[in-house]
């Protein structure tokens, strides 16, 4: 039953996480894809493919463990819209032997955008 319980309450503050980013990072990649289509619309349209991709990552996983190769599939397009952002002051390199093991969903891109957040 306490397991059952610490479960619910890490399920809670993890969606806690998850809502109190999206709605900042939607805030910021529609003004950066905004501002991209005035001035040029191919890249306006590929970010705003990207935009539609990291959602819907977000919204069809049910699985909370997932492979490190999805959750790196889900950075890239993440980070294609932060690099549209911050330019060459955002470089992010992967070094990741094995891309076959499983880990908390979402949990690199959590850490990945609370580090970036305090830069």
């Amino acid at each position: 039953m306490i397991e059952k319980e610490k479960k619910a309450a890490r399920d809670a503050e993890f969606k806690a996480l998850q809502y109190q980013i999206n709605p900042h990072f939607l805030f910021n990649a529609i003004n950066t894809i905004v501002s991209y289509i005035r001035t040029s619309p191919d890249e306006g349209r590929r970010l705003l493919l990207k935009l539609g991709e990291v959602f819907r990552n977000s919204l069809n996983r049910n699985a909370e463990i997932v492979p490190v190769s999805e959750e790196i599939e889900h950075l890239e397009s993440w980070l294609e819209i932060e690099k549209a952002r911050f330019g060459d002051q955002l470089d992010i390199i992967f070094s990741i032997e094995n891309r076959d093991v499983e880990i908390l969903y979402l949990y690199c891109s959590l850490l990945l955008k609370m580090r970036l957040s305090m830069v």
